[in-house]
């Protein structure tokens, strides 16, 4: 499925699925499992997964990670705040051995009685609020060594301990945002936003990290709650909202700099990575937009402009027909010879030139050094070259229908590439003389 659409088309066309169409593709990846390499389409699949809080059978494990699930990932690239999925297991026997015995048995009891009743949101909520209490206290009283590895569980007890102390908060708010790509909390979320931060414990700063921590992963412009708290003086007092701020703002540099960091070690210059850098590109835009900009996401803004002024097919038109030489002989119709054949090439070349305009734009509006402008009037001149070579070569072309068909369809394939970067108006100029040429 994703060697034919990228990840962001996928999640978008799951998204779009009516709920018992989308439980019932779930099934089937499900049952695929470990006998076929889906692991990709699984992990977009559980991201809405969690959002829909379809029926399932409630498990002691289930309930418990509930309040930290929207930091549950399938891969930790670096230490990010993120949390293994396959950690849950792992959490639930840890917490289960230092809990009393009577006390996991009546656990274990009302989680029988609730999947009888998987209606009722109330008793799982208040079962779910003694065992995230239980968890929480068990965890902090748990001394580990120091970590090994960035992957190593002990990273996390801090944002699990957190999540757990204020559970119910977390699962409100988790399941008070629409599933899908939201861009800001509408009124209704505002509301609930103010109204678990004022009922959080004395130590509102502490534990509204957790909250704030949450909605830079849910929202795609978190910034935006930076300009609600500081418009909203009605509900909360001064310093806290200016707290707030700073610890949102943080949470947003952290999340930013993690994912800049990421995008570095790979540099692969694949869709995948140009969409996740036009998306953290996007999300810095929104944050100079709303006036939290600071050196650290500016420093994030260069990290990603200097990555992807370093990514080959980004910025080559050379590179590109390297990338594609056990297939293609020529890059561009640069010979009467270049065709239909080659459509697949000026795919793909229109895909690169699109995302070296679309990213050098957004890198422009940071304000921070471009890398892609100098790639950018490289790849005209040396698409200029191949159009004059193209012209002159174009009036010796035989007058056979199969010859003629071939010489068009690579006229105007190079035609496509001059439009993307010199406009309609070149364009059209250079079609009306390729035609005439062509004529004879």
């Amino acid at each position: 499925m994703t060697g034919t659409v990228s990840p962001e088309e996928l999640e978008q066309r799951l998204f779009a699925l009516q709920p018992d169409q989308f439980l019932e593709l779930y099934r089937l990846y499900e049952k695929l499992g470990s006998k076929a390499n889906v692991l990709p389409e699984m992990q977009i699949l559980r991201r809405r997964l969690v959002r829909m809080r379809p029926v399932r059978a409630l498990t002691f494990s289930r309930l418990l990670c509930q309040p930290f699930e929207e930091f549950l990932v399938d891969e930790v690239t670096g230490d990010t705040g993120l949390i293994m999925r396959r950690s849950c297991r792992a959490i639930a026997r840890l917490v289960r051995r230092k809990l009393a015995p009577d006390l996991l048995r009546r656990f274990e009891q009302r989680l029988a009685h609730l999947n009888q009743r998987p209606e009722d949101r109330a008793g799982q909520i208040l079962l779910g609020r003694e065992i995230w209490n239980a968890a929480a206290a068990v965890l902090s009283e748990v001394r580990c060594g120091p970590a090994r590895s960035p992957q190593d569980l002990r990273r996390r007890f801090g944002l699990i301990t957190g999540c757990l102390e204020i559970g119910e908060a977390m699962v409100s708010l988790s399941r008070g945002i629409p599933e899908g790509r939201v861009d800001r909390l509408d009124d209704s979320g505002r509301k609930l936003l103010v109204k678990l931060l004022r009922g959080l414990p004395h130590d509102r700063a502490g534990h509204a990290r957790y909250l704030m921590a949450l909605l830079t992963r849910r929202l795609e412009n978190p910034a935006s709650v930076i300009q609600m708290l500081a418009k909203d003086d009605r509900n909360l007092p001064g310093a806290t909202r200016q707290n707030l701020i700073r610890i949102i703002r943080g949470e947003i540099e952290s999340s930013i700099g993690a994912s800049a960091a990421a995008l570095v070690v790979g540099q692969t210059g694949s869709r995948e990575s140009v969409q996740r850098a036009e998306r953290l590109l996007d999300r810095l835009g929104q944050i100079k937009d709303s006036g939290a900009a600071t050196p650290r996401t500016d420093k994030a803004a260069r990290d990603i402009a200097d990555t992807l002024g370093g990514i080959e097919r980004l910025i080559s038109v050379e590179a590109l027909r390297q990338d594609r030489q056990e297939q293609i002989q020529q890059l561009l119709p640069t010979e009467l010879s270049a065709g239909l054949e080659h459509a697949e090439t000026y795919r793909e070349l229109e895909n690169e030139i699109d995302n070296v305009i679309r990213l050098g734009d957004r890198i422009d509006k940071l304000g921070v050094d471009n890398p892609l402008r100098q790639r950018r009037d490289r790849l005209r001149r040396d698409i200029d070259g191949r159009r004059s070579e193209m012209m002159r070569r174009l009036a010796d072309t035989p007058a056979e229908p199969a010859a003629q068909a071939s010489a068009r369809a690579g006229l105007y394939g190079l035609v496509r590439m001059v439009e993307m970067l010199d406009g309609p108006k070149a364009a059209e100029n250079m079609r009306r003389d390729g035609d005439r040429l062509l004529a004879g």
